[in-house]
């Protein structure tokens, strides 16, 4: 599976992405958060005019294992607006709403994260773009992307049963 170096990959751009901090509850589960869109809700519109706004979901703001979780740009929170967009993107096709397919899904999250880091330059690193789409192209990350809840939105303690038989 090709995908486009970090160079080649468009740019969207992204609307009330900053200070998404008020807009995340903590849940019972320490590594999970509940997002909760503000009145001005995050968007983020690709290069190609294709709007994504999530809605109220449970988010792990990305899956960084404990492992790779060195400095300030590997942690879970390093890209807020651009972990909620592919996380919703992904739960949207757990729920059988399928609008794309898992390459378009990792697109979705490239061009997220670069348009992130041109805008944010303190965050710019060739190095974190690398690494997820590295992650991004496993095959426990396909199964993720394959799973399928038989209630959605899912429940927090459905989440974490899928995630153990990934």
């Amino acid at each position: 599976m090709h995908f486009p170096r970090y160079r080649d990959v468009p740019m969207g751009r992204f609307d009330h992405a900053d200070d998404l901090g008020a807009t995340l509850a903590p849940t019972d589960h320490p590594d999970w958060l509940c997002y909760t869109p503000r009145a001005a809700p995050l968007t983020f519109t690709r290069a190609n005019g294709e709007v994504i706004t999530p809605d109220t979901f449970i988010t792990d703001l990305g899956t960084v294992p404990p492992l790779l979780r060195i400095g300030r740009l590997l942690q879970p929170d390093s890209y807020t607006a651009v972990a909620l967009i592919h996380d919703w993107v992904v739960r949207r096709n757990n729920c059988g709403a399928a609008e794309r397919d898992f390459r378009d899904s990792i697109l979705v999250q490239q061009e997220a994260l670069k348009t992130w880091m041109e805008t944010h330059p303190r965050d710019r690193s060739r190095v974190v773009f690398t690494l997820t789409r590295w992650g991004l192209r496993t095959r426990r990350s396909e199964r993720g992307w394959c799973y399928q809840f038989d209630h959605c939105p899912p429940s927090l303690d459905a989440i974490l049963a899928a995630r153990r038989s990934l």
